[in-house]
């Protein structure tokens, strides 16, 4: 499912996807999402991105820098659907009412068409929307930046005639004076703004200020003379006389304007004290006070804890004025709502009745007979008690809240949610005061799901204890039980009603208390109701009899909607992780071990069986969040089955072929560490630490992948004996490894071992023997063997193709490893399309920003640069290089190659700078990461030598590639054809020194090398690209 982004640019710019703000990353990459939304979806080409973001003055890196924002962009909305490239451009495709400012605008047209009807009150409701929407100046962050002026000036002017349109309905509701303070600080701040002067000139006359109404127009004509040399518009000079004048049409009321009536004697309100600390939720208090303009009863519903109460209470200080009576009663029990009826209908002279029910009924008809009265029912269960009380006639309001989301026959139903991250922080910040701006505040926020109350009841531990929000967020990691346990111990508010909602659903039915509890166990993320389907024996028993029946776990899920217990989201259960932690917190231990296994067993049986499939990529995103979760939770319950650790190792060797490195180290590191714990087997063992290896090779470290892999053969040999198809697979992946070191004969001795072993039984998995067939062609081109690497790639895409789906991934490496070789043998445009054929497959599997794309798309540059496709090839090596640089960051190991291949572009069209520029860069990258010796670096210093040489530096040229032969030739061996694709650019820097006979020597040296190689006259330049590390 997409994530939903929304974007705000009145004030500073905010991005949230799914609701939780996202961190753009610096200014650059904020600057070219907000012009490419300032251009509506229009296209945008690079250079004209270029030209408005680093304002005419580029840097020579603009192009690759760009690219590389675009890419972490599109990696922080969620993929390529918003941020679309269209040829060489991009444009932002973006729903309009997910934009705050196209919803300021669509609510200003609105507020004027109410304004043109003379519906004062609407237009006061729906320009009050409108202008809650800003949070600062427009474009704040791009105060400087010459594109956005223009936005940013139309807006603000938009916004000061929403304000002025707003002023104008209330002045015509007659309430000139509430509108005051902010008439005279608008006019101090504006004091050109004549429509804004006249305005309170009005308010200041009605309100019986006539003298400070005739100074307000003093002020503005000296000011209009000394700016501006002119004299007030005509319209405010007849205002002024008007004044002068007294003129009765100042103080004449609209025809909507309510006939005055007398105030009452007295307010009558039970409202408590206003909550100091209250922040945000105002899009939510808007909406509210649009709902109760409807004549109608508000339900606000949602789970404990989330500040249902607070944003009633809140709504009703902020509206006191519009209301005689304000009367708040808990609805949770019927006893104590009566009493708190009661009390209100004496207040309201209604006479005492023994009756209870005719009070009520008293009370009902007192209320149908008034106006301005507002009733507060806290925490109804259902609509029984809204019924009893509520009159169906009269002009008053009435807000419930509620833990049930059934209200739509009863209420008008607004749901309210946990806070956002930035409500979290900002209430942590106003709750603690300057000494909470701390970092942690975002991880606390995290931590406790951004639950309001949680919030405070963090916020009031640390006050008490002194404790940052760093070390109270690792505390409830370790002791959420204890904490929550020590809540409902002091009988706070949100703990204790999760207590009784646990209790009334233990007492309803077993099977919805078996669902909540494995709801908990899973995490929040939750359960997808479709896994619990044809499943036997793995289910606790009352959901399995539930499941089987399904009216029944309807009728289960249904308890739990009812106390908002979970959430239904299509075809998933989702459960708040505070709600969960609350669950788990009144469990003993013995019964949360239970639990977890119950989890355990059902995340084993619903599994998908093959990470590498893509097919089963969506059930692995399914089942991930809930493994994580029981990974975690595993920590604190002892002894736990095999089937997690191996769980966990299959979702680690999944998200690292989704390129998640970072979380599947975490989940190798898990796995390892529980199979030590559980006394797992050496074969076990062996089975984590080869796919650990390999996302080590695949992260760049190559050392490290290595020792992973040799301990890994050990314990499989040590377990199944030299013969086994779990050795051959480790030999694989061990091998992978040296071919990225380029110790080519070890690898080939290696893959061809395993190769063996997995051939001679009739039991063998025939993918992973297509699998070390393919590696063994790709080992055999690095080494020149252009034949037998032919043949092996030949045989790999056959094998794939008839065991795996057309469209698998293995199928495209074949692809891409043919490539290579009808590239190095001639044959150009066959390879073309064979890259192509491969990109085609990586993209329609993986999305267009993952490693493996990048990999192939520097492939296919490098053969379109040999045909003479220069502007191609650029694209292809600057898309590569993006996506490298967002997946691993600039100095990784696999952005060199993209980097001197683009080098090569470079030199080719002539533009010397720039690809001496990338080739010094992708030296400096290989040299680092692979060592001196290595032949990437190798490669970089003849390519750089070469750059050098066109650049006229010929002494440095001389001197980098007579260091790449020797290199080449102790990493490589003498008769390795990249030895003599040195020797001939070495022979070229003979000849511009005029040393001939050194030319003709390296020549003749590297037509016997390259002879050998691919056959007689197989003297070219150029050369191919070496294998990008970890691509093996």
């Amino acid at each position: 499912m997409e994530a939903r982004v929304e974007i705000g640019i009145l004030g500073t710019l905010e991005v949230l996807v799914d609701g939780a703000p996202a961190a753009l990353g610096g200014h650059q990459r904020a600057a070219i999402l907000a012009v490419l939304l300032l251009n509506h979806g229009d296209v945008l080409s690079a250079d004209q991105l270029i030209d408005q973001i680093w304002a005419g003055r580029p840097p020579r890196s603009a192009t690759n820098t760009l690219h590389a924002h675009v890419s972490r962009l599109r990696r922080t909305l969620g993929g390529n659907a918003l941020l679309q490239s269209h040829g060489p451009g991009y444009r932002l495709v973006i729903d309009p009412e997910l934009v705050d400012a196209h919803r300021f605008e669509r609510l200003v047209t609105r507020g004027r068409d109410e304004l043109a009807k003379q519906d004062w009150s609407e237009a006061v409701a729906v320009l009050d929307s409108a202008l809650s929407l800003w949070r600062g100046p427009a474009l704040a962050d791009f105060s400087a930046d010459p594109w956005a002026q223009f936005d940013a000036i139309r807006l603000e002017e938009l916004r000061y005639a929403a304000e002025e349109g707003r002023t104008d309905a209330e002045l015509a509701l007659g309430r000139h004076a509430e509108v005051l303070p902010r008439l005279e600080q608008r006019v101090a701040r504006h004091p050109l703004r004549e429509r804004s002067a006249a305005q309170l000139i009005t308010a200041l006359y009605r309100c019986g200020r006539q003298g400070d109404a005739l100074n307000v127009y003093d002020r503005v004509r000296k000011v209009l003379a000394e700016e501006l040399g002119v004299d007030p518009a005509p319209t405010l000079q007849a205002l002024h006389q008007a004044v002068l004048t007294h003129d009765p049409s100042l103080m004449a009321e609209t025809a909507s304007a309510r006939p005055a009536r007398p105030a009452p004697r007295r307010r009558v309100s039970n409202l408590p004290a206003r909550n100091r600390v209250f922040c945000g939720r105002e899009e939510l208090l808007a909406e509210l006070g649009e709902a109760l303009s409807s004549g109608h009863p508000v339900a606000l519903y949602g789970m404990a804890g989330v500040g249902k109460t607070q944003v009633a209470v809140e709504y009703a200080h902020r509206h006191a004025a519009d209301y005689d009576v304000v009367w708040r009663a808990s609805a949770a029990e019927p006893l104590a709502l009566a009493g708190t009826m009661e009390d209100l209908a004496l207040r309201l002279g209604v006479r005492e009745r023994a009756d209870r029910a005719e009070l009520a009924g008293a009370l009902r008809d007192r209320l149908a007979g008034m106006d301005r009265w507002l009733l507060i029912l806290d925490d109804a269960e259902d609509a029984s008690s809204l019924q009893a009380l509520v009159p169906d006639g009269g002009e008053g309001h009435v807000i419930v809240t509620s833990r049930n989301p059934a209200w739509g026959q009863h209420a008008v139903p607004l749901r309210i949610d946990p806070f956002s991250r930035e409500e979290s922080v900002a209430f942590l910040e106003r709750r603690l005061g300057p000494q909470a701006g701390s970092s942690g505040a975002p991880e606390l926020a995290d931590q406790l799901g951004d639950l309001p109350f949680a919030l405070e009841q963090a916020a009031a531990y640390s006050e008490q204890t002194g404790m940052t929000f760093e070390e109270y967020t690792d505390l409830f990691r370790r002791r959420a039980d204890r904490l929550l346990t020590r809540a409902a111990e002091r009988d706070e508010t949100f703990a204790t009603s999760w207590q009784l909602a646990f209790e009334r659903v233990r007492s309803a039915s077993p099977a919805a208390t078996e669902l909540l509890y494995l709801c908990a166990s899973l995490g929040g993320d939750g359960l997808s109701l479709h896994l619990l389907r044809g499943l036997t024996g793995v289910l606790p028993p009352a959901l399995e009899a539930a499941v089987a029946d399904e009216v029944g776990l309807q009728d289960a899920i249904a308890h739990l909607l009812r106390h908002s217990l979970v959430d239904r989201d299509r075809g998933r259960l989702r459960m708040h992780k505070m709600v969960g932690a609350a669950a788990v917190a009144t469990l003993s231990p013995e019964a949360r071990r239970q639990w977890l296994m119950s989890g355990i067993r059902l995340v084993e049986a619903t599994a998908p069986a093959d990470p590498d499939n893509p097919t089963h990529w969506p059930h692995w995103d399914e089942v991930l969040p809930s493994l994580i979760h029981l990974a975690a939770q595993s920590e604190s319950v002892g002894t736990v089955p095999l089937a997690l650790p191996q769980l966990l190792c299959g979702a680690g060797r999944y998200l690292t072929t989704r390129a998640s490195f970072e979380r599947a180290a975490r989940l190798f590191e898990t796995s390892l560490t529980l199979l030590r714990r559980a006394g797992g087997s050496d074969a076990d063992l062996a089975a984590v630490l080869t796919e650990q290896g390999k996302l080590l090779e695949v992260v760049g470290d190559l050392e490290g992948a290595i020792a992973a892999q040799e301990q890994a053969l050990t314990l499989a040999e040590g377990a199944f004996g030299p013969d086994h198809p779990g050795v051959a697979y480790v030999l694989k992946r061990l091998g992978d490894v040296l071919v990225c070191q380029r110790r080519l004969p070890e690898a080939r001795r290696i893959l061809e071992r395993g190769h063996g072993i997995l051939a001679s039984r009739d039991d063998a998995d025939g993918r992973e023997l297509a699998r070390i067939g393919r590696d063994l062609g790709f080992a055999a081109w690095l080494a020149g063997d252009l034949t037998s690497a032919q043949q092996w790639l030949t045989r790999s895409l056959t094998a794939s193709r008839s065991l795996l789906d057309p469209g698998h991934p293995d199928v495209a490496h074949s692809l891409s490893g043919l490539g290579l070789v009808l590239q190095d043998a001639g044959r150009r445009e066959e390879a073309i399309k064979l890259q192509e054929q491969a990109l085609s497959l990586l993209v329609a599997v993986y999305g267009e920003e993952h490693p493996e794309v990048a990999h192939t798309l520097d492939k296919l540059g490098y053969a379109l640069r040999l045909v003479g496709r220069y502007d191609e090839a650029r694209l292809s090596h600057e898309r590569a290089l993006a996506i490298l640089e967002a997946c691993y960051g600039p100095g990784h190991g696999e952005v060199g190659m993209p980097l001197t291949n683009l080098g090569l572009v470079y030199q080719e069209i002539g533009d010397h700078d720039l690809a001496q520029e990338h080739q010094e860069r992708a030296m400096g990258v290989f040299s680092a990461v692979f060592g001196p010796d290595h032949p990437h670096a190798q490669l970089g210093a003849r390519r750089l030598g070469m750059a050098r040489l066109l650049g006229g530096r010929v002494v440095e040229a001389r001197e980098l590639l007579e260091s790449a032969v020797t290199g080449t030739e102790r990493a490589l061996g003498p008769g390795h054809p990249d030895v003599g694709r040195a020797l001939l650019d070495l022979a070229a820097v003979h000849e511009r020194l005029a040393d001939m006979q050194a030319a003709r020597e390296c020549r003749s040296r590297a037509e016997r090398i390259l002879s050998a190689a691919y056959g007689p006259g197989a003297l070219r330049g150029g050369g191919s690209p070496s294998l990008p590390a970890g691509a093996g």
